[in-house]
């Protein structure tokens, strides 16, 4: 959109026809006089007028240094530009453009036309300080002015009367008004280097100043902006110094950096987002929940949410511990009724894991120590929390939990008819059998197993199914006959012995837990 008034205004016939009339009742020895095809002005002396303002009926008129009246050009007088036209009237309260024939800059910029605004007196809007651009509503429109009364266009920084810089972006040279909102732009030249496009997105506030090294609630959504005023579409850190915009003016209330998250449309995610970690482009994607609730950081971020000190997470594979998967400042948090773990570089993770000590979770109960499982299955289920009998495939190996309904796998007790050991993992026969004893200690790591609520063994003999069925009565294993009493194995013997001699080097005696 252009302005209005490009062009100077033309006076009309009627109009033209009263100034002469004015001026030629003044050709006398002093006041107006038409000389040639020219008017001056004659003082008391007969001589001309130079380079000054004289006024007939309701306008101004100037008299240059020949004594002759100005038209259609740019006057300068005690310091300050006004305008007259064809008819030599000083025009005001609208704009004029002249053509930059001596090639004047204006704020370092090469332009075609100069634009001035002549105020309610004529004299144009100026900057009385040549480091400062003087700035001026016009028409509901900010624009800005040079020490010349040249109109800026283009990118500009200027100060404030406090000696602050801003940045602005005032269009190209036919338009000069300070952009507001957002806008898709070209990234000035000077800093184009320091990106690997040469357009981007930037956001003016309500005054046209571009936010810059700020993060801002915009539209019902944070956005980000580096220090060049560039929306960022990336992962962002906030610092203790990061200001954070509306609807709460406050500043991040720790030392700790915060991470944020910028959408490709960037605005800063809330909920779940899917991507690489943060300076880890390229490297594998992990989910990450952003807290909207907490400005849209990212949950447990340098392990900010592990409220609770000194725990440690090991995860398990195939019941057994994985080497160098020990996660310090772990926390858990509950998201739509499901509880989901993250390290301290705020990535969900997933698998099984044992707490060495209580994990903080927000919106839950703490978690105690001890086993617990993070879907690794893809889809909606992958990160949560499995409550229940739960089957976990390694490698096409099945390896079967129970977890309660805090989420706490079953450890070395009897649990739905199923013997569960030291590592959580159900003990099944194996290789085929239908079949096999376990030694007691063998499986607990010599801790009691409890087989229920008011029985509990530190040692004995086991007999489980390949669907980990723990065996009662008794049980028929390679002739030998397995006769078993509260779950353990109370004597064995061969099949087709009448006098039925117990074989006791293929069984544990059982030993009660003494409490």
């Amino acid at each position: 959109m252009r302005k209005q008034t490009k062009l100077v205004a033309v006076l009309s016939a009627a109009a033209l026809f009263a100034i002469g009339a004015s001026m030629t009742s003044f050709a006398a020895a002093r006041g107006w006089a038409q000389e040639d095809d020219t008017w001056v002005y004659l003082n008391s002396s007969g001589e001309r007028v130079t380079e000054e303002w004289k006024r007939s009926g309701n306008n101004y008129y100037w008299l240059d240094e020949n004594g002759e009246m100005a038209k259609n050009q740019i006057v300068e007088s005690n310091d300050n530009y006004y305008y007259v036209n064809e008819d030599g009237v000083r025009l005001a309260n609208q704009w004029v453009s002249v053509e930059n024939t001596d090639d004047d800059t204006v704020d370092g910029k090469e332009v075609d036309v100069l634009w001035y605004y002549l105020g309610t007196t004529g004299r144009a809007y100026k900057s009385a300080d040549p480091d400062m651009l003087k700035t001026s509503l016009i028409n509901g429109k900010r624009y800005f002015f040079d020490e010349n009364a040249h109109m800026v266009s283009g990118w500009t920084t200027t100060m404030d009367s406090g000696s602050k810089e801003f940045t602005y972006y005032l269009g190209d040279e036919n338009e000069g008004w300070a952009y507001t909102g957002w806008n898709f732009l070209e990234i000035p030249e000077e800093i184009q280097g320091e990106y690997d496009v040469d357009e981007a997105w930037f956001n003016f506030s309500s005054n046209g100043k571009a936010r810059k090294s700020t993060r801002a609630y915009i539209s019902n959504a944070y956005y980000s902006f580096d220090d060049n005023g560039v929306m960022l579409d990336d992962w962002v850190e906030g610092t203790s110094t990061t200001t954070l915009a509306s609807p709460k003016n406050i500043k991040l209330d720790t030392d700790d950096a915060k991470s944020f998250y910028n959408l490709e449309t960037g605005n800063q995610g809330s909920g779940w987002v899917h991507t690489y970690q943060s300076e880890d482009e390229g490297g594998d994607e992990k989910w990450f929940y952003l807290e909207s609730s907490k400005y849209n950081q990212v949950y447990n971020n340098n392990g900010k949410d592990a409220r609770i000190a000194a725990t440690t997470a090991q995860k398990y594979v195939s019941g057994n511990q994985a080497d160098g998967t020990a996660l310090t400042q772990i926390a858990a948090k509950v998201i739509k009724g499901k509880t989901y773990l993250f390290n301290n570089k705020g990535e969900m993770v997933t698998g099984v894991y044992y707490f060495d000590g209580k994990v903080s979770c927000s919106g839950g109960q703490a978690l105690e120590s001890g086993y617990y499982y993070f879907s690794k299955k893809g889809g909606s289920a992958e990160g949560r929390m499995e409550k229940g009998r739960t089957a976990i495939d390694y490698d096409g190996e099945t390896f079967t939990y129970y977890f309660t309904q805090n989420g706490k796998a079953c450890v070395n007790q009897v649990n739905d008819g199923a013997v569960y050991d030291q590592f959580g993992v159900r003990v099944e026969a194996k290789d085929g059998n239908a079949n096999q004893t376990y030694q007691i200690s063998t499986i607990t790591g010599g801790a009691p197993l409890k087989v229920k609520a008011n029985l509990s063994y530190d040692e004995g003999t086991i007999v489980v199914s390949s669907t980990g069925k723990i065996r009662t009565g008794s049980v028929i294993i390679d002739d030998v006959r397995y006769v078993i009493k509260d779950y353990v194995v109370e004597t064995a013997y061969d099949r087709h012995d009448a006098e039925k001699t117990p074989l006791t080097d293929m069984y544990v005696p059982a030993v009660k837990t003494t409490n």
